[in-house]
């Protein structure tokens, strides 16, 4: 779950996944659908425990490390309200951090996030398709249930058959 703690010392723990979509459209009602860019550092921090801005400066060199995977699911329900670089940026972040050791694997597999981003996958378009299967490639890499797999392939026949994506292997 989401552990925080605020101004005051107060602490908030979300557990349930609709926890978490309650806490990401009360975000959103607050920014008016419109999650600036301090929301979403803001997020990035409680997901890392740390200050994001610093870890994308040592992302290469030491450890970074999921404190709290719920808040990954925050920045997915916020995607269709930024702008295309920020969606970007988010998937290009959360794939860097995911990839980046075996225990941030482990946490996305704990909270089904390779379901929530197959979910998603229908909703992008071009390279945010791109973008999205990126991530989906990574999780998917480390750990995918049968029930992932025939959902990705529904999803990608049916992107097959519109001619919207081509198969490469590697």
């Amino acid at each position: 779950g989401i552990n925080a703690e605020y101004g005051g010392g107060e602490r908030i723990q979300m557990e349930h996944n609709s926890d978490t979509n309650q806490l990401a459209k009360l975000l959103l009602r607050i920014e008016e659908e419109k999650p600036s860019s301090e929301m979403i550092q803001l997020i990035f921090d409680i997901l890392v425990g740390g200050s994001h801005s610093q870890i994308k400066q040592v992302l290469n060199k030491s450890l970074v490390r999921l404190v709290n995977p719920e808040a990954i699911k925050i920045l997915f329900h916020f995607l269709p309200y930024c702008q295309l670089a920020r969606q970007l940026e988010i998937l290009c972040d959360v794939g860097k951090i995911i990839n980046h050791s075996l225990l941030n694997l482990e946490a996305c597999r704990s909270i089904s996030l390779l379901d929530n981003l197959l979910d998603l996958l229908p909703k992008h378009k071009d390279v945010l398709f791109d973008k999205t299967l990126y991530v989906i490639k990574i999780l998917g890499k480390y750990n995918i249930e049968v029930k992932e797999v025939k959902k990705c392939f529904s999803i990608l026949k049916h992107y097959y058959t519109l001619g919207q994506v081509k198969f490469e292997f590697d």
